[in-house]
């Protein structure tokens, strides 16, 4: 820890092996415990002054599904419980979800690979991996105390995660978005902290070189990350001309809304994440 860190309690570890065990441990403890897996993002946020819970619910010691594995139908099925290296270093990952390995690459030290999990990234509502995961049109499986519910991933989002525990991530297998993909991340540096900004998109386009569909996200610091839904409708249907990415350009600035925190302002946030967004775009073209 360093030396702003102010834990002050040493709290008391349950480490249950059933995920309904765990919710019935939450339960009974209430506000005076917390779920972690890999433990890393809650480190961050104990050494920048949160409190330190009474009780922590680990659930790294459950193990009841695969961590990476293809089904039968192409969808990629990720444990809730797979560290980011494991993501890192999927074959199947990196065939055809490479946006996902490399945002797991940018995501802390090898050290925090390691123990860091893909769960604990989007249970948190702030991870770094959730712009890649929006943009992939990912879905969640979750446990809410009587059953487990996938959804997609921009819904979970919009509810409360620390209600649930998730337990699976889906990725569904298709050609049309593995070669257009693209993720860029602005750090302070290179250590495990917050993102200044990360930003991700996937794109679809014709033989007549005309977006049939562009999904474009951003997130970073402690902001929810969100799709830029507006924005991706006005590419919709047209071809990716210099001044369609002006006026793109011009609605990423209208449509993202950062607040501005201690390291930088709104302004330099929307500014940074139009301009690689859509340096994004004509990348992905060539």
């Amino acid at each position: 820890m360093n030396g702003n860190a102010r834990i002050t309690v040493s709290p008391k570890v349950w480490t249950p092996k059933q995920i309904e065990e765990a919710w019935e441990l939450k339960q009974k403890l209430g506000t005076n415990a917390m779920y972690i897996s890999g433990g890393t993002w809650v480190q961050l946020r104990w050494e920048l002054g949160e409190a330190v819970p009474n009780h922590i619910i680990h659930l790294g010691r459950i193990e009841d599904l695969p961590k990476v594995k293809m089904s039968s139908d192409h969808t990629l099925n990720i444990s809730a419980f797979a560290s980011l290296a494991a993501c890192r270093s999927s074959p199947d990952i990196h065939r055809y979800w490479p946006i996902l390995a490399e945002a797991a690459r940018n995501v802390g030290s090898p050290a925090v690979r390691n123990q860091g999990t893909i769960g604990g990234n989007i249970a948190c509502g702030y991870g770094d991996l959730i712009p890649a995961l929006l943009v992939l049109d990912a879905k969640i499986t979750s446990f809410d105390g009587k059953q487990y519910i996938t959804d997609e991933l921009i819904n979970f989002l919009n509810q409360n995660p620390s209600d649930k525990i998730v337990t699976e991530i889906h990725l569904q297998k298709s050609s049309n978005f593995s070669n257009k993909t693209f993720y860029k991340k602005i750090g302070r540096r290179e250590a495990f902290t917050l993102s200044l900004l990360t930003v991700a998109g996937a794109l679809l386009v014709n033989d007549k070189n005309e977006v049939e569909q562009a999904r474009l996200a951003v997130g970073g610091g402690d902001m929810v990350p969100k799709r830029l839904l507006i924005c991706e409708g006005q590419l919709k249907g047209k071809v990716l001309t210099e001044e369609l990415c002006q006026r793109a350009h011009a609605q990423i600035l209208q449509e993202f809304q950062p607040h501005t925190d201690r390291y930088t302002s709104s302004q330099y946030r929307k500014l940074i994440a139009a301009n690689l967004l859509i340096a994004g775009l004509t990348d992905s073209l060539y």
